[in-house]
């Protein structure tokens, strides 16, 4: 028996009892005295309310023999998670490392015919990132840096962080946001040390902890820097407005003049590394984009870019 089918069919017999104990589990489900009590552990964490008692006659019991709400999914909701999986494959998400394991458990609540469909659909159904000759749900590329869990777990807690890089430079920092680029994830903030914007890849980092100084949204707001007027400012067409949605870049905003798309942003020119991420999104947007204003450095790396690609060129 796979352990989430176990799991799930521990849940119904525990339920059912008044009482029970690590032993009995163990004769039940021919498993070790360490399985069992992880199992009983993993229950726990999805809601059931276990209530252990120590001492010789000790064990566990479900506080008033509460029974777990029954999930009922109709076709439909079915496949929109089951193609939720699918969508999010291979884009180093954080939390789904058990992405096999929320299937299966997605698997156990579908009828046969239900099951049928599920896996059928994902052997015709071809989106971005999934690769049709090989369907697979959970691949390496899915895993995120273990270290994001940890990051969102404390930004849950609080916004302003003591940062160690792997380097052993230290930051403090008050962040505003994580967000993805390329599979790889990065912190954006505000260093404390300049009041300047801040932008860390996350698999740079070492370790993070809470700050000691607690610092509310409201305070961060008078220390936080006014954002400069935008210094590039782009008309976009309906391919660059597509392409852009499946960019994620922080702090970059659209805008409408009731007849156009515009895009919105301040680079700073003198920070090599921006400019050269600019130019690298700009070009993605398209040959339909028009340039309202851009900085000359920008427009030089762009060209320059392009120069390149010609000077490659195979006859």
């Amino acid at each position: 028996m796979k352990r989430v089918e176990r799991i799930n069919t521990m849940i119904h017999y525990i339920n059912n009892r008044a009482f029970f104990t690590i032993k009995e589990l163990m004769e039940e489900f021919q498993i070790s005295k360490s399985t069992a009590i992880r199992d009983v552990n993993e229950i726990r964490l999805q809601g059931m309310p276990i209530v252990s008692e120590v001492g010789p006659e000790g064990g566990y019991f479900v506080e008033r023999n509460r029974m777990l709400p029954s999930i009922r999914l109709t076709d439909y909701e079915l496949r929109a998670i089951f193609l939720s999986f699918l969508a999010t494959s291979n884009r180093g998400l954080p939390f789904l490392v058990d992405r096999k394991a929320l299937t299966e458990k997605l698997l156990l609540v579908a009828s046969d015919e239900q099951k049928d469909n599920l896996l059928e659909l994902q052997n015709f159904v071809w989106i971005g990132g999934v690769n049709p000759n090989h369907p697979t749900l959970l691949n390496e590329y899915d895993r995120a840096n273990p270290l994001l869990e940890k990051v969102i777990q404390t930004l849950l807690n609080t916004r302003h962080l003591i940062i160690t890089l792997i380097n052993g430079d230290e930051r403090d920092i008050y962040v505003r946001g994580i967000f993805q680029r390329e599979l790889s994830w990065f912190i954006e903030g505000i260093n404390f040390k300049d009041k300047k914007q801040i932008i860390l890849p996350i698999e740079q980092i070492k370790k993070i902890f809470q700050s000691k100084v607690f610092i509310s949204k409201k305070q961060f707001k008078k220390i936080e820097p006014q954002q400069p007027d935008p210094n590039v400012i782009v008309l976009l067409d309906k391919l660059a407005i597509e392409r852009f949605k499946r960019l994620n870049l922080p702090h970059i905003f659209l805008r409408s003049d009731h007849k156009n798309i515009l895009l919105e942003t301040f680079i700073q020119v003198k920070n090599e590394m921006e400019i050269k991420n600019a130019t690298d999104w700009l070009l993605y947007l398209g040959e339909g984009i028009k340039f309202k204003r851009l900085p000359k450095e920008i427009a030089e790396c762009i060209q320059k870019r392009l120069a390149n690609f010609s000077d490659k060129l195979v006859d």
